[in-house]
């Protein structure tokens, strides 16, 4: 899999949720349709079972590996196998933008650091600390999961892309129905659980969710 900075689309993995071989079996499919990114969140797994895990996405599909990290649970482990197996980079999904600073100087420079930012002025202290790109949440009421922040909306994301240099993934209810909406709020690509892990035809999925270039 040749690099891409930024490719339109990424996928979530939530093996909890939908179990493991429905993960790897629409990873692979969505790969089929384009997909080239795959961030391997699972908090619940140390970093030995995530490179396992990881390395059975591998086995099927040809993308790219990032790995979900936060301090205090193991991240530090879970970027030292990045650096390691010179996988894609590491994004962190908790902790503070802070933590970026931490897991460079661990994955090296030509790793990518992304980073969950809620919020304008979340996303430009990750970006000031170091973060290739950042995902902004949630612009839309998620489908994966409740939660208590209120969605941003396409003005909300137009705002935060219009502050921000690196590039921004817009996540939480993204579907086909607003991807023109996000693609005209200036979103470099967005970033995905339910819309292609629980679609029917995750090819089908992925090549649709990639059109927002």
């Amino acid at each position: 899999m040749s690099s891409s900075p930024v490719p339109p689309l990424y996928v979530i993995t939530e093996a909890a949720r939908f179990g493991r071989s429905k993960v790897v079996d629409a990873i692979e499919r969505a790969a089929g349709g384009g997909l080239s990114r795959v961030l391997v969140r699972e908090p619940e797994l140390s970093a030995k079972e995530i490179e396992s895990f990881a390395d059975e996405i591998l086995s099927t599909a040809d993308v790219e590996i990032v790995i979900g990290v936060r301090p205090g649970d193991g991240g530090d482990a879970r970027a030292e196998v990045v650096a390691r197996r010179r996988w894609r980079g590491v994004h962190v999904g908790g902790g503070g933008p802070s933590y970026c600073e931490r897991v460079r100087s661990l994955v090296g420079t030509d790793r990518l650091v992304g980073y969950s930012a809620h919020s304008t002025d979340d996303a430009l202290a990750a970006q000031a600390r170091g973060a290739n790109y950042v995902s902004l949440s949630p612009v839309f009421a998620p489908r994966s999961h409740p939660t208590a922040l209120e969605p941003l909306g396409i003005e909300g994301l137009r705002e935060a892309c219009s502050r921000i240099e690196v590039p921004i993934y817009a996540l939480g209810g993204i579907s086909g129905e607003n991807l023109a909406a996000v693609r005209s709020a200036g979103a470099a690509g967005v970033a995905v659980i339910t819309e292609v892990i629980d679609a029917a035809d995750p090819a089908e999925a992925a090549r649709k969710l990639s059109s927002i270039r």
